[in-house]
């Protein structure tokens, strides 16, 4: 998540993406991924996984978090790579699930590895149509009024086939720009809401068990 003013970062730019972060770092249950576990909501890693935090500076403006908690029903592991840039107003995570017991898991699905609220006030989604004939690349701008859902998927697995995982939110008082990666068959949902927008981003349709 690049969260952003201006191409020159300032303070205030900085100041206002670790405010967020520090939201989401107080509790591994509040980290902005979601997923689904044997037909249950699951939302950053349970308190009942027991999750372990090791901290790290990879270098003097990089600083890598890492949480880390295991379903000690299942086996089930979730490890959740989190990096804080200090000179830019950037973060970046990652998160991995592991079975570590000796069975197949449980059914693990709607897997969304960005799964966030952005607050602000009336924002514009600016999106790109992908690599689609000579239209392709095209940008445009869509108001998310409350209640107005737009979703995006790449066509056939080709990760910018008619869509593209990379997106801004411009709001009236500042902008945050998303780039979901290239993972394949991804999707994104955008939803406005009364005070902001609501992002959820991942695998599509993901619903598998993961083997020992």
């Amino acid at each position: 998540m690049n969260n952003t003013l201006s191409p020159t970062p300032c303070a205030e730019d900085i100041a206002l993406l670790r405010e967020w972060t520090t939201g989401c770092l107080a509790s591994p249950a509040q980290f902005p991924i979601a997923f689904q576990y044997d037909g249950a909501e699951m939302q950053g890693i349970p308190a009942a996984w027991q999750p372990t935090v090791q901290t790290r500076r990879l270098d003097a403006n990089l600083i890598e978090t890492v949480y880390e908690g295991r379903d000690s029903a299942t086996g089930l592991n979730l490890r959740v790579e989190w990096l804080a840039y200090l000179d830019f107003p950037v973060v970046e995570w990652t998160a991995w699930f592991t079975n570590t017991g000796d069975a197949p898991t449980p059914l693990l699905s709607e897997i969304q590895a960005m799964a966030l609220t952005i607050p602000g006030i009336a924002p514009v989604l600016q999106h790109c149509n992908g690599d689609f004939s000579a239209a392709g690349y095209t940008i445009e701008d869509s108001p998310l009024r409350a209640g107005e859902i737009l979703t995006f998927a790449p066509d056939g697995g080709r990760p910018c086939d008619q869509a593209f995982p990379y997106y801004r939110v411009q709001f009236a008082e500042y902008g945050c720009t998303l780039a979901i990666g290239w993972p394949g068959q991804w999707s994104a949902t955008f939803a406005g809401v009364e005070d902001g927008v609501t992002v959820q981003a991942g695998q599509q349709l993901t619903h598998l068990r993961l083997l020992p």
